[in-house]
């Protein structure tokens, strides 16, 4: 099955071929504090957030970016995914047909959730902005 891209934007391929990609690490950054330059509350909930974008060495590039989130689960830090991805990619079925953007996205976002990604988004972010 061959992947093309369309003239809309979109990547078409085939989620078998999709699952068997190799993503690596494009770039990642941590948002910007929203709160207008108001200093946070001493002893104040405070949350880390930011983005991390990921692509695949195929012809033409496959792309695949999502938000994240620092939460605490039971006092430990965790990273998770925030929202649903972001891509150019669409996938199909084996007779090339659409899955359909809203149930791409919900593909994709099963494909980052069991992704190792936190380290690796977790050092980018060390090395871009080290002390």
């Amino acid at each position: 099955m061959t992947t093309s891209i369309s003239n809309d934007g979109f990547l078409r391929i085939p989620l078998l071929r999709f699952t068997r990609l190799q993503l690596r690490h494009l770039v990642s950054g941590v948002d910007e504090d929203e709160q207008c330059g108001a200093a946070p509350r001493c002893g104040g909930p405070t949350t880390i957030s930011g983005y991390t974008e990921w692509v695949c060495d195929t012809e033409p590039g496959l792309s695949i970016g999502w938000d994240w989130v620092l939460a605490s689960d039971q006092g430990i830090v965790v990273w998770r995914r925030f929202g649903l991805p972001r891509s150019n990619a669409m996938l199909t079925d084996e007779m090339q047909r659409e899955f359909g953007w809203l149930p791409t996205l919900h593909l994709l976002a099963n494909a980052v959730d069991a992704l190792s990604w936190h380290e690796k988004t977790r050092n980018a972010l060390i090395s871009r902005n080290p002390e």
